[in-house]
Parts: structure tokens; C-alpha cells; sequence
């Protein structure tokens, strides 16, 4: 003890040894900090429901008889703005056909027309399962078809508007 307070005694070995104390001190630390291992951790993202959806329109078709069938272009356009969407399904209905009978006896008659008379006949349920980038338009076709009642008066949809109706997903 006697020698270590002699040793101690003297000024530049006080100094000395606080340098060397020190710079230990900081050798130890950055070799801490350039060592430490990775943290880890959680987040959380939340994806957006959706775009702005579709935009479904056809072509007019004329010319549709009895037993005949004619191919309506459909028209599915991404309304997004900012993103591509997943489009599925394009699915296409007989909603409405202009001047309608309340029955078929009475379409039978000749002043109206039966809305069970058409259908969709081939693509009604089409499963394209295609990425459609943003503001753009594809095309998928339908065909729709007059059913031919050779025993029934069909005169009341001569000239008459069908509409069909899209659901795109």
C-alpha cells in the first residue's frame, strides 16, 4: 500500500494513469456499440379495402331474333386512379327488356315482350383473374340470345332495348 501511494504521489503519474483509464473507458464503449447485436420489433400495415371499383359498360347491339344470338362487347375499366386492381369476375345478367309483360300469355299476345325469352348463351360468368392497371379498359364478350318459340307470338320484342346488367370483381 506504502509503494502504491508513492507511485500516486507523483503528478504525471496521476495524470497518466486517468489518460489511461479514460481512454480504456472509451475503447470499451465504441467496441460496444460496434459490436451489439440487432433489435428487432413489430408494426403494423394495414392495406387499403380498395380502388374506386369498376366501371362496366357494353356496346349496343341490334339485329337480335328469334333463335339468333349476337356478341356484346363489355367493357371493364379500372376507375382507380393511383393503383392496379385484381379483376376476378365479370359477370353478365338480362335485367330488363323495354316494354314488358307482365306474363309470358302475355307477350303471347304480340303487344309485349317476355323477358324470359333471353338469355345470357355463352360468358355469363367469365373468371379472367388478370391484374388491370389503373385507368385502363379491358374488353371480355358476351353472347345473348333470343330463344326461338316457334309456338309462341314474339312480335312484341321486334325493335325493343334489352338491358344487361354487369357485376365486376
Amino acid at each position: 500500500m506504502a509503494l502504491m501511494r508513492k507511485f500516486l504521489s507523483k503528478k504525471k503519474t496521476r495524470v497518466g494513469l486517468g489518460l489511461f483509464v479514460t481512454t480504456l473507458a472509451l475503447a470499451a464503449s465504441a467496441i460496444a456499440y460496434w459490436t451489439a447485436t440487432e433489435g428487432t420489433g413489430t408494426g403494423v400495415v394495414k392495406a387499403s379495402a380498395g380502388g374506386a371499383g369498376w366501371e362496366v359498360s357494353s356496346t349496343e347491339v341490334e339485329g337480335l331474333f328469334p333463335g339468333g344470338t349476337k356478341s356484346v362487347t363489355v367493357k371493364v375499366k379500372n376507375k382507380d386512379a393511383a393503383q392496379a386492381e385484381y379483376l376476378a369476375k365479370v359477370e353478365t345478367l338480362v335485367k330488363s327488356v323495354e316494354n314488358a309483360a307482365a306474363t309470358e300469355a302475355e307477350a303471347e299476345a304480340g303487344a309485349k315482350c317476355w323477358l324470359g325469352w333471353f338469355k345470357v348463351s355463352e360468358n355469363a360468368v367469365q373468371e379472367p383473374k388478370e391484374v388491370v392497371p389503373h385507368e385502363t379498359t379491358v374488353e371480355k364478350t358476351a353472347k345473348v340470345e333470343l330463344e326461338e318459340k316457334a309456338t309462341k307470338n314474339q312480335n312484341g320484342c321486334k325493335g325493343k332495348k334489352l338491358t344487361l346488367e354487369y357485376k365486376a370483381s
